[in-house]
């Protein structure tokens, strides 16, 4: 592919709008989470998820098979969380946004989003730079519908 293939093609996907969600889980006994819009349902029989993670992510170590993650639903309002988990803030530290908890498997989520949703991981697709995530829906926690943050051409709607 050329550079100018690339190049266009990232200028298109950015015309894509797309909710923001966290993938949240655990890296070795710590906590881990990044800003995501590469999420979309797959089944409801069974019920599944896949989201797209890049193979450098802080995540990526967290999410092997039968590994436990959630996918936290941004609502509007919620930018400066996915700013944090969108690479400004390192490590640990992007925590400090939002209200945090565990479930019973130590997967820390996000208990202001509008929805968790809690999957274990069932297959990984490794393509290019990226791993294909297939998620298991395992519960869902559902809060106060608001507008969802939308994520267009680097900003939000």
């Amino acid at each position: 592919m050329t550079h100018q293939i690339q190049s266009q093609f990232k200028q298109a996907m950015r015309r894509l709008a797309a909710n923001v969600s966290l993938v949240s889980c655990n890296v070795n006994g710590k906590r881990a989470g990044i800003a995501a819009t590469a999420v979309c349902s797959l089944t409801i029989e069974p019920p599944s998820t896949v989201v797209c993670i890049n193979q450098q992510a802080s995540v990526h170590p967290g999410l092997g098979i039968d590994d436990p993650y959630c996918l936290n639903l941004l609502k509007g309002g919620q930018e400066d969380i996915s700013n944090a988990f969108g690479g400004i803030t390192r490590c640990d530290d992007k925590f400090a946004f939002g209200n945090w908890n565990q479930n019973s498997d130590g997967v820390p989520y996000l208990s202001d989003a509008q929805a968790n949703i809690f999957c274990t991981v069932k297959s990984i697709v490794g393509h290019g730079t990226h791993s294909i995530i297939i998620g298991n829906v395992e519960r869902v926690l559902i809060n106060e519908l608001g507008s969802p943050l939308i994520y267009f051409d680097g900003g939000y709607l």
